[in-house]
């Protein structure tokens, strides 16, 4: 059946949100991101998978690369993704490293029709009716967005200590 695909990113106009830390144990943030995102999103392991895990332990600063995903749904046609990207580098003798972790989210809306009237009046309750639902879950996954940071760097022991890219916010 065809679909009509409506998709926001939540932190716009700048899409996420990038953590850089250099210093001890720069792999931990790895080993907490799953747990941190079934807690905060309240969700189960199905809504919760690594797309790409990589590493490499053939010198002596293993470098690692991971992507995690996490689904929210909100209603029958509206869901949010999270997508959480881990990249660095730990010594193996001192531990010490580097890592970068971007944050993002998407807010996805799909309805589906069958014919020209239905799609068409999709398209009008999009526009009347729920378009205010959409912002008000797009406010919602910033709000995971942020806590979800400060949550990562409580557990890090970082608050206040390093370089965080907050998005720009539009100006009118």
């Amino acid at each position: 059946m065809p679909t009509i695909k409506i998709a926001d990113d939540i932190l716009s106009p700048k899409n996420k949100i990038r953590i850089s830390y250099k210093g001890k144990n720069s792999f931990f943030p790895v080993t907490i991101i799953p747990t941190m995102l079934k807690d905060i999103l309240r969700i189960s392991g199905k809504d919760l998978f690594a797309k790409d895990l990589r590493w490499d332990a053939t010198a002596d600063a293993k470098q690692f690369y991971c992507v995690w995903y996490a689904k929210y749904e909100e209603d029958r046609w509206t869901d949010i993704m999270f997508k959480v990207t881990l990249q660095g580098a730990q010594n193996s003798s001192d531990k010490m490293g580097w890592i970068n972790i971007d944050l993002e989210g998407k807010v996805t809306t799909e309805f589906e029709y069958s014919n020209f009237l239905q799609k068409a009046l999709w398209f009008i309750f999009n526009r009347m009716f729920y378009y205010k639902q959409r912002r008000m879950y797009m406010e919602e996954g910033k709000e995971y967005i942020y806590k979800f940071r400060e949550e990562l760097l409580h557990a890090m022991k970082l608050e206040g200590k390093l370089d965080v890219e907050e998005p720009e916010q539009a100006t009118t």
